[in-house]
């Protein structure tokens, strides 16, 4: 019985291998399978017996990388392929009467391919697979054909940097069936968005999300991207820099005026800041819809380093003023505003001898005194009385106000100012930046 049994599978394993050899797919069985194929085969016409029938195109779409988005330009360009499959009625075959032959590539510039073409292209308008005529097609004995056309796509995509450098960027690449209606041949998305199963990640932006729609009644076929900017670069070496720099502008009132420094230093800082605006708006679209609010932030600065600036230069002036120059009430007033502080500053401040504190003072001086005031009435108005005008003029709540007084008094005003203005105007920027960018 055993030996009935191994006759009958050696038998089974001889006739598999001799049908195997008999079948055999040679090159002369492929090639007469595509001249068979090809004959009488016209390109132009639509690869259906029926040619009121609609060719249907499934089309998917694979992204390799993204090489540049030049939001300053609006254009992207991507590095990826399409999966473009269709029947061609006319390319079917037995795989029997060809030896078991199941698949044959064929050149795509001698069968019919669709006529797709990236319609928001910023370079010429072509056909997809156009400049590689050497690109194979697929074919199945049923007819069914799978097309692998793709290289450097470069499409035009509107940049919305409102958020800048927390901007995300929707951009779509538009595919059309160019010069053929819908009723002859529609566009069929087989997925939802671009396939990413190789794709290589870019060093500025992110691909978020993607997802596709149709138009013209499946004529037409927008894929559409979601980038979002990768922040961290600009904000280390462009945002801090500049938020640094107004912290620095504020200690313009610190530095003592008779360092001769603050001029200088008020305008390095103020021609800093517009070179970060330079440089800033060299990065960004020209256009005034919309603007980032990072631009609205550092013209913000810049006006603010312009109104310390002229802050610096009235305090100097004050500073050097002479004594003799009459002190009217504003400054009077904004000596004591400006005493009611926490920080503690450099006062001088000369206390006016009243009749009673005179009564308290030496002998001396109160016959001094005494003297000039007769010898002021018999001589009229003398410069003692002018001095003592001027002395009175210039005193407030008990105490000399001298020009000095006035200019730390516009320092100390103008530093907590400026600080309280630079820090509103910063918090601001970030709150208003940030929520708007994640809304």
């Amino acid at each position: 019985m055993n030996s009935s049994v191994r006759r009958i599978l050696c038998a089974a394993i001889i006739s598999t291998i001799l049908s195997s050899l008999s079948h055999c797919q040679t090159i002369n069985n492929a090639s007469d399978l595509i001249d068979d194929l090809l004959t009488n085969y016209k390109t132009v016409l639509r690869p259906v017996i029926n040619q009121t029938e609609a060719v249907i195109v499934n089309v998917s779409m694979e992204l390799l990388s993204i090489i540049e988005f030049d939001e300053v330009k609006g254009n992207l360009h991507m590095n990826g392929f399409l999966t473009v499959a269709w029947t061609d009625q006319r390319l079917t075959w037995d795989p029997s009467d060809y030896d078991g032959i199941s698949s044959i590539m064929i050149e795509s510039s001698k069968v019919w391919t669709p006529l797709i073409v990236l319609t928001n292209t910023i370079k010429k308008t072509e056909k997809i697979g156009s400049d590689d005529p050497w690109l194979l097609i697929r074919y199945l004995p049923t007819g069914n054909a799978q097309y692998f056309p793709g290289g450097l796509l470069s499409s035009s995509c509107t940049a919305d940097v409102t958020y800048y450098p927390f901007d995300s960027h929707s951009c779509y690449i538009q595919f059309t069936s160019w010069a053929t209606p819908s009723y002859e041949m529609q566009l069929n998305p087989v997925t939802n968005g671009v396939s990413t199963n190789v794709f290589t990640p870019n060093g500025i932006w992110t691909l978020k999300s993607s997802y596709t729609l149709t138009a013209y009644e499946n004529a037409a076929i927008y894929i559409y991207l979601t980038l979002e900017r990768q922040s961290r670069f600009i904000v280390f070496n462009v945002i801090l820099p500049i938020v640094f720099m107004t912290i620095l502008n504020t200690l313009v009132f610190l530095i003592p005026i008779d360092s001769g420094e603050r001029i200088s230093y008020n305008i390095t800082m103020l021609l800093a800041v517009a070179v970060f605006l330079t440089l800033v708006g060299d990065n960004l679209p020209k256009t005034s819809s919309p603007m980032s609010i990072f631009s609205y932030y550092l013209v913000a600065v810049l006006t603010l380093s312009v109104l310390f600036a002229i802050a610096n230069i009235i305090s100097i002036r004050c500073y050097f003023a002479s004594d003799d120059k009459n002190i009217n009430s504003l400054w009077k007033r904004l000596v004591n505003a400006s005493s009611f502080n926490i920080f503690l500053w450099c006062k001088t401040k000369t206390k006016i001898h009243t009749n009673v504190e005179l009564e308290n003072e030496n002998s001396q001086e109160h016959l001094f005194i005494v003297k000039q005031q007769e010898k002021s009435n018999h001589q009229g108005k003398s410069d003692v009385e002018k001095e003592t005008q001027i002395t009175n003029d210039n005193a407030t709540n008990g105490w000399l106000v001298s020009w000095k007084d006035v200019s730390h008094a516009v320092d100390r005003i103008s530093f907590m100012a400026s600080v309280l203005l630079t820090s509103l105007t910063t918090m601001i920027f970030l709150v208003v930046i940030y929520t708007g960018s994640k809304a």
